[in-house]
């Protein structure tokens, strides 16, 4: 080829002029080349632009283009106008206005991209692998034919109705996608040839083995489209009729029946459109399997295969010694198709499969009080023979419009999850829709720090929709938005949203949403103390929620060895208490300091508080022999219903619980007596309390159960004296959610009448023990001593008269070291108990 060159000195404008140029080699060197609106310039060669080369004409060019520089179009043309092969490198920039020209291939050795218009007229364009053909969003493709066409991968960005003017092997096989939606894809076709595994699915019988198209992704998400297949020189089908799009998502895979929609022209020359949105990669022209008792029993196997639920033991659908003359659940009409479908209460699960389309002598399709989800396929307005459907009671979003489906006499989509949009679309005199389940919303709890805004948001599906908000049940706001904003949360306005959607074109149903329950946190904290100048290293800090005059456990948070703990919860009032581990040494205790829950005080939690420090209350020091002879013997237990939650130590726990027992302290005037904090303990594992060695004296009992009040009527008050019925009595406390009730139950003692003094020294022993009796009358005494494990290691029996109201000896020498237990009994008085006390023997 000759190739032509002219040196621009200065710039070059041509206005309204055709120019050809031709005999020389073109090239710009530097220069600035105008191709003014309306003027042409034909380059007959080829052409190298090394300067600036703005196009606002037409620039026609017959030999190999190569922009090393820059080309500038906003409204020009380029035709690529060859009768050979031309070799094209655009460099970076874009064309305007492409066309094809020519008859000759054109190889694009750069990527391009139009901006306004193809125009397809003559010559195929050939796009390597590794560059990339873009038509913009909004490009116009005019002409395409077996002469014309790109063969390669064609990108077209955008959504809606993209068109890609592809084909391959001289044969012209565009692809339209209608309708794309996504977020800024850029979507690529290409059309290849031969199809290597035209393997068929449901729903189609052949697939062609000619050619497929396969679609990839630039940039952006695809979600889904319509497909337009072109049918050329078919063989699979023999009317336009039969043909359906057939799709696959991998070269290799079953291709499934997408459906038609559309066809126009014919096998040998024609497109097919599918029926359903597909977001498919691999598309190919099938032959639909309308065969219709082979086309419903597949439909069944599918819903069999994509619809789990307890049904599927029920039906013998894939039993392969049967027809489906013989299957459960279906009824057929006279010439063997499925004229009735009922599958009720069977926990069928998912989106029902679109499959069922081409069941279409279907008149009765029930499948109601089952668990199908989401969206009814729109593939169901091919259902054309239904009369009945009932999808009542389930979890149904959303439908599509079914308004095609003229022999429909009953229409029931009640107790779903519905929402007024697919309702507008439906507005069939036959279709029950009254009430609907919640409106699904984000809904559970969300907690925010105090003072933060959120907006409670529900799906806005129509423009006819009128919200009204209510705050735990009072209204809060009527609105045409489906977005509440909530200000400031805090106390007065936190707690359960929701709202009721009502709509002007749909009348008679109310929508419910589901509730969003707004929880105001805040925190408090504080330091604990064991005195004035030393924090408490070790314990458990648990916090209480006063509810209803209980108090429910919230939390429990370990404390800091600095003494410092911290809380973070909903605002509400609450009760602090803290649990010692050193529970030899401190006593649980309250805010601000109390071991007795009604008298904490309640911390009003509106906003972050601290400084709420405790002072932890000292256990009095124990008790022994020479404080007294008396003692209190006691179990707590609970006899609450199942249901009682988290109250503390709830559904029968008793283990842990508190016992106060406190000592009148009289101050010579009746009306200033007073009780002091004389001892306490805390129920064992078996629920069971003791005090041993008191002193005579009037003593209260005190049962720390968090938020169950003390009976009035209860035993709480007692005196313990010197007398037989007075000196050791045992409790016993029931905790009931309303109250705690608290008995005695018997009363034990030995005679004071009789015996004054008994005493056993040293304490501790090595070898000796000594008993000193002095009695008033001569009776019979037994003597026990009892090692850790409760067995009886020493047993006496004694007589004062023997004694003489003296001393006597006894050898434990043998014994082990360790600490024992002395019991005595009176005979006389029933083996009633008279508790001595403990021995230490330092023995062998």
């Amino acid at each position: 080829m000759k190739r032509f060159r002219a040196i621009a000195v200065c710039i070059i404008a041509l206005f309204g002029l055709n120019t050809q140029l031709s005999g020389q080699v073109l090239t710009n060197k530097g220069q600035t080349i105008t191709i003014t609106n309306g003027a042409r310039m034909t380059l007959v060669g080829d052409a190298v632009n090394e300067g600036t080369l703005r196009n606002e004409g037409t620039l026609s060019v017959s030999g190999d283009w190569t922009n090393s520089s820059s080309y500038l179009s906003d409204a020009g043309t380029f035709i690529l106008n060859s009768s050979s092969v031309q070799q094209v490198n655009h460099g970076g920039d874009t064309f305007y206005i492409l066309e094809l020209d020519g008859g000759g291939r054109k190889v694009f050795t750069s990527d391009i991209e139009i901006i306004n218009s193809l125009m397809l007229i003559s010559g195929v364009a050939e796009v390597p692998s590794d560059r990339t053909f873009l038509l913009r969003e909004g490009v116009s493709v005019t002409g395409g034919s077996d002469a014309s066409f790109i063969e390669g991968i064609v990108y077209a960005a955008g959504t809606g109705d993209l068109i890609f003017p592809i084909g391959v092997g001289g044969t012209y096989a565009p692809v339209e996608l209608l309708d794309v939606t996504g977020t800024s894809p850029v979507t690529g076709m290409e059309v290849l040839a031969p199809n290597p595994s035209p393997n068929a699915g449901f729903g189609v019988s052949d697939v062609s083995a000619l050619r497929y198209w396969e679609r990839t992704q630039l940039s952006g998400d695809f979600e889904e489209a319509i497909v337009k297949i072109s049918m050329r020189d078919e063989t699979i089908i023999s009317g336009s009729g039969q043909a359906v799009v057939a799709i696959t998502d991998a070269v290799g895979g079953d291709f499934t029946s997408a459906g038609q929609s559309a066809a126009t022209g014919n096998p040998a020359d024609g497109t097919v459109t599918s029926s359903d949105r597909v977001d498919a990669t691999i598309f190919a022209l099938g032959r639909e399997l309308n065969e219709g008792r082979l086309a419903d029993s597949l439909a069944l196997v599918s819903l069999l295969n994509n619809n789990p639920g307890s049904w599927t033991n029920d039906v013998n659908w894939a039993d392969a010694g049967i027809t489906m003359d013989t299957w459960t659940n279906i009824t057929l009409d006279a010439q063997g198709r499925v004229a009735s479908l009922v599958i009720t209460d069977g926990g069928m699960t998912g989106e029902l499969t679109p499959d069922l389309r081409v069941m279409t002598a279907l008149e009765t399709l029930n499948l109601s009080n089952n668990q199908l989800t989401g969206e009814i396929p729109s593939q169901f307005i091919q259902l054309t023979a239904l009369e009945t459907l009932n999808l009542s009671d389930n979890e149904i979003e959303t439908l599509p419009d079914l308004t095609g489906l003229t022999q429909l006499t009953s229409f029931d989509v009640r107790n779903n999850r519905i929402q007024f949009a697919s309702l507008e679309i439906n507005n069939l005199a036959v279709m029950d829709y009254s009430p609907q389940k919640p409106i699904l919303n984000t809904g559970g709890d969300i907690r925010l720090d105090v003072g933060q805004n959120f907006d409670v948001i529900l799906p806005d599906d129509s423009p006819n929709n009128r919200y009204e908000w209510f705050l735990e049940g009072v209204p809060v706001a009527q609105t045409t938005s489906p977005v509440l904003n909530v200000l400031d949360l805090n106390f007065d306005n936190m707690g359960r949203y929701y709202a009721q959607v009502s709509n002007t074109v749909v009348p008679g149903l109310i929508l419910q949403s589901d509730s969003v329950i707004l929880l105001a946190e805040a925190s408090i904290s504080g330091t604990i103390r064991a005195s004035a100048d030393e924090v408490l290293e070790a314990g458990t800090m648990i916090l209480l929620k006063v509810n209803d005059g209980a108090y429910d456990t919230i939390s429990s948070e370990p404390l800091l060895s600095t003494g410092f703990y911290e809380f973070k919860d909903t605002l509400a009032n609450y009760v602090i208490v803290v649990d010692p581990f050193d529970r030899d040494a401190y006593i649980p205790t309250y805010y601000e300091r109390t071991i007795q829950w009604d008298g904490a005080d309640v911390i009003e939690l509106r906003k972050d508080t601290t400084m709420f420090d405790i002072l932890v209350e000292i256990k009095p020091e124990e008790t022994d022999p020479e404080d007294g002879n008396a003692a209190v013997n006691g179990s707590v237990f609970t006899d609450f219903p199942d249901d009682t939650g988290g109250r503390i130590e709830a559904r029968r726990k008793v283990r842990r619980v508190g016992v106060a027992l406190r000592r009148r302290r009289s101050t010579g005037r009746v009306e200033d007596d007073d009780f002091d904090l004389f001892a306490y303990t805390q129920t064992d594992d078996d629920g069971n309390f003791k005090f041993e060695n008191l002193p005579v004296g009037t003593y209260r009992i005190f049962i720390e159960y968090p938020g169950i009040p003390i009976d009035e009527d209860a035993f709480t008050e007692f005196t313990l004296g010197e007398e037989l019925d007075e000196n050791s009595i045992t409790l016993e406390a029931v905790v009931f959610e309303d109250g705690i009730e608290i008995d005695k139950v018997e009363e034990v003692g030995v005679p004071y009448d009789y015996l004054n003094e008994l005493s056993v020294y040293p304490n501790p022993t090595s070898g000796d023990m000594f008993i000193t009796i002095s009695a008033r009358k001569a009776y019979e005494i037994e003597l026990e001593l009892i090692d850790l494990r409760g067995e009886v290691v020493i047993r006496e029996r004694l007589n004062s008269q023997n004694l003489g109201n003296g001393t006597r000896r006894l050898d434990v020498s043998t014994l082990s070291s360790g600490l024992y237990l002395i019991r005595v009994y009176v005979p006389e008085y029933q083996d009633q108990l008279y508790k001595v006390g403990k021995l230490m023997i330092n023995g062998r």
